[in-house]
This record gives C-alpha cells, structure tokens and sequence, in this order.
C-alpha cells in the first residue's frame, strides 16, 4: 500500500466508474499515476482533477477533446487569478510606501 495514494479499482469502485475511462484520462495527461509492484495508483494530489474529470464526463456528456478545452482554460482562469493577486498585492505595497501622491495614480495602476 502506497501512502498519499489510492489503488485505481478502489477509486473505480468507491465511484462507480469503468477503470477503462480512468485510463483514458491518464492517456490524455489529465492525470498522474503511480505503478508500483505491479499496481496501479491514483496520488492525492490527482484525486480532485480525477473527480472532476468524472463528473464531466457522467454529468455533462463532455468528450475528452472537450475536457481537455475545460483543463486548459481552468489552468489559465488559475494562472490569471494568480496573477491578479500579485498584482493586488504588488499595488496594495505601494500604496503602504506612499509611492502613489493621488488616488487617480493608483487608478492608473
């Protein structure tokens, strides 16, 4: 047994889902495995995409070429909001430094 990891037949089973499906998700890059001593695992860390990745599919009849459109847009909504925040961030330090003499400066910014 692998820790921070779960065997893909006890995900398969927990959701009711072909371990077929699973595999095509990992053909497609949108998860990660983990083969060890013959087993295959799913790592926490691709638990929720994998989740998500279900839901598309059983939820939304989303194909994979269509998921893949969703995980690349998620990814850069993330990269933006990332972004976004550095940038608050970033203005919020120098309004603190008393770098801008108005608020039409921050405005600006």
């Amino acid at each position: 047994m692998r820790k921070n990891a779960i065997q893909i037949e006890l995900f398969c089973e927990f959701h009711k889902v072909e371990i077929e499906l699973v595999y095509s998700f990992v053909d497609h890059g949108f998860i990660d495995v983990i083969i060890e001593n013959e087993q295959t695992f799913i790592p926490s860390s691709s638990i929720e995409n994998l989740e998500r990745c279900v839901r598309l599919s059983r939820e939304l009849g989303v194909n994979l070429a269509g998921m893949e459109v969703i995980n690349n847009m998620r990814l850069k909504m993330l990269e933006l909001h990332k972004e976004l925040h550095e940038l608050k961030s970033l203005r919020n330090e120098l309004i603190k430094a008393g770098r801008f003499d108005n608020e039409d400066d921050i405005e600006e910014f």
